[in-house]
């Protein structure tokens, strides 16, 4: 079985994650912004990792509507800040995201990196 990781990461969590799990399966690891460069049929397995932003699994939609010509199974995980111990959260994360149990969802727990995040801004009052 032909397996490649591929994520999308903004500060870093989801990369390491992804990292990770390239090691132990000895996979191919890719970023999500070089999937045109990719020929997904040559691989059995595609495991995508992607943040939690607002509820939703970051790229998810487009991630799924790509994979769905292709004849290969995909596993998603996802990070976000919220503790792995709330599980009614992680829960709701998986009913919006996820419309069937088909796919194999893994949620795991990073963090925040603010100066990462070059959306947020500070205010002095």
């Amino acid at each position: 079985m032909r397996a490649i990781v591929i994520y999308k990461s903004r500060t870093g969590f989801t990369k390491k994650y992804a990292e990770w799990i390239g090691e132990e399966l000895k996979c191919e690891i890719a970023v999500y912004s070089d999937m045109n460069r990719l020929t997904l049929s040559d691989f059995d397995l595609v495991i995508y990792g992607s943040r939690v932003h607002a509820g939703k699994i970051d790229s998810l939609t487009k991630i799924k509507g790509i994979l769905g010509n292709e004849k290969c199974e995909l596993i998603v995980f996802a990070t976000g800040a919220t503790p792995a111990a709330a599980t009614e959260e992680i829960e709701k994360t998986k009913k919006s995201n996820f419309h069937d149990d088909t796919i194999p969802f893994f949620y795991m727990q990073s963090g925040l990196s603010y100066e990462k995040m070059a959306h947020l801004f500070y205010v002095n009052i």
